[in-house]
């Protein structure tokens, strides 16, 4: 029998294999005959398997809804194809499943633009994760033909990633050949391949630029910042204040009877020290400063510490510092005259301009920046210049022995100290009887006044100050003379 043009068209919108249909224009004997199958690679030995072919009615098969003459017949929806037939078109691609048409590993434009977007959110995120490419084909058609065309499909993808910049190594592909687990009944749900792990989430729009932000001014010498740094410096002395009174005036004080270390005096009864500072920083959070945020327990800690070691009485410590520990100073002064005066009568001498260097050995027996006493041993050399000026001499060597009474103003930033100076060594003096200059042993007592300014940018090491002395001195084989001079200091504390 001969099919008609209606049923030859019907027989092509319906064919099963793409690009393969019945010969719709040969003449069918009758009693039927052969045409290619539905099937998505030819049969062994190179030729179409053939099946029986059921001689087409005027009208579609009940599966196929009737259309009128000469309109195509309605197709059924994508995702659930009629029995018995199969679509050959790629469904739409989505995040993490490309899908691809009937026996093809091609990326239909649908599957690219998806691609486009996995890429780029991968490569915007800086995923360290390595994407994985797994494809299927559908189980129409020969099992080993769908397997090289799973792998076919798994590879497009791979490359098309890496095309969109996907660095090759993070991307792992592999074909799982023929299935049908994500549909039974639609087989073109099953040619696909999907990503994994999902696409970084899009991040924000960026908020559109705005005007550029003015340049942070780093320079610390700019007023702006200057004034920043005394601002802070002045809040945390305030604060620092703040917490010292309001310790003293609750009593803070070793406790007398329980000496472990971790309790004191508080509001005349024993408290423990955590209490303690407890009770300060929340007063702080109400003090009438301008930074109520500074009293920190750290802060009240260190306070609370250095007012208990102020307040300990004895037991190898005065003043709450042990004499053991010591704080060394190089003093270097310049002397604009000396004036000496012998004690058994005669004119005054004066030296020319001198210098003089002292090493001291102090142990400050008081608080950090709180006034009290100090012993220091000294090792000094004092030279003078001679008549013309031109070369120092070394006048005088000697070690002694220092005490002295320190008094601190503005948080230790100036010191005024009385001291006491005893030394022994030698000096060069007019011997009596041959009026000749020679070095001699020597004693000295000297009192003197000296004032100290800690010099700002220095961490506190470095002090400049005046000092005025008397003294009464006595070298073997000369007359004794009252002396006193006066200098400008410059010290190093390390």
């Amino acid at each position: 029998m001969t099919l008609t043009a209606d049923q030859i068209a019907w027989l092509q919108r319906n064919r099963t294999l793409s690009g393969t249909c019945a010969a719709a224009t040969a003449p069918v004997p009758a009693g039927g005959t052969s045409a290619q199958s539905p099937a998505q690679s030819p049969a062994p030995g190179g030729s179409p398997a053939p099946q029986p072919l059921a001689p087409p009615s005027a009208s579609p098969p009940a599966s196929a809804p009737t259309s009128p003459p000469g309109s195509p017949p309605a197709s059924s929806p994508a995702s659930s194809p009629p029995s018995g037939s199969a679509d050959t078109k790629a469904l739409p691609a989505t995040d993490t499943d490309v899908f691809f048409a009937l026996a093809s590993p091609e990326l239909t434009p649908d599957d690219q633009t998806a691609l486009d977007s996995y890429a780029a959110k991968f490569i915007a995120a800086g995923s360290p994760d390595k994407v994985t490419v797994e494809a299927w084909a559908s189980t129409d058609g020969q099992a080993s033909f769908n397997a090289t065309l799973s792998r076919k499909r798994a590879q497009a993808v791979a490359d098309y990633l890496v095309s969109k910049g996907v660095p090759k190594d993070k991307i792992s592909a592999k074909g799982s050949g023929p299935t049908d687990k994500f549909d039974k009944a639609n087989l073109a749900a099953n040619r696909r391949a999907t990503l994994s792990p999902k696409p970084p989430s899009a991040s924000a729009p960026a908020a559109p630029a705005g005007p550029p932000a003015p340049p942070i001014d780093l320079d610390p010498r700019s007023p702006a910042n200057q004034k920043a740094i005394w601002d802070t410096i002045a809040q945390v002395d305030e604060a620092n204040d703040w917490i010292r009174k309001h310790l003293k005036s609750n009593g803070l004080g070793p406790d007398p009877v329980d000496t472990s270390g971790d309790k004191a005096l508080y509001n005349n009864k024993t408290t423990a020290l955590t209490d303690v500072i407890d009770e300060t920083v929340k007063a702080g959070k109400n003090a009438p400063i301008k930074a109520p945020d500074m009293v920190t327990p750290e802060r009240v800690q260190r306070i609370v510490a250095e007012l208990l070691l102020a307040a300990s009485p004895g037991g190898g410590k005065v003043g709450g510092k042990s004499p053991l520990d010591v704080t060394v100073y190089l003093q270097y002064q310049i002397i604009p005259t000396t004036v000496h005066k012998p004690i058994g009568g005669g004119p005054e001498t004066k030296d020319q301009p001198g210098i003089q260097l002292q090493l001291q050995v102090t142990s400050e027996l008081h608080g950090k920046d709180a006034s009290g006493v100090e012993l220091s041993g000294t090792f000094t050399g004092t030279g003078f210049a001679d008549s013309k000026n031109t070369e120092i001499q070394w006048q005088n060597v000697s070690v002694g022995g220092q005490a002295a009474w320190v008094q601190n103003f503005f948080k230790g930033n100036l010191q005024v100290s009385p001291q006491l100076q005893v030394t022994f060594g030698g000096s060069r003096a007019v011997m009596g009887q041959t009026q000749t200059i020679q070095w001699t042993p020597t004693g000295q007592i000297t009192a003197a006044g000296q004032a100290q300014f800690k010099v700002p940018g220095f961490d506190g090491h470095l002090l400049v100050g005046l000092q005025a002395g008397v003294s009464v001195t006595g070298p073997a084989g000369a007359p004794a003379t009252a002396d006193r001079s006066y200098g400008v200091t410059f010290t190093w504390q390390f």
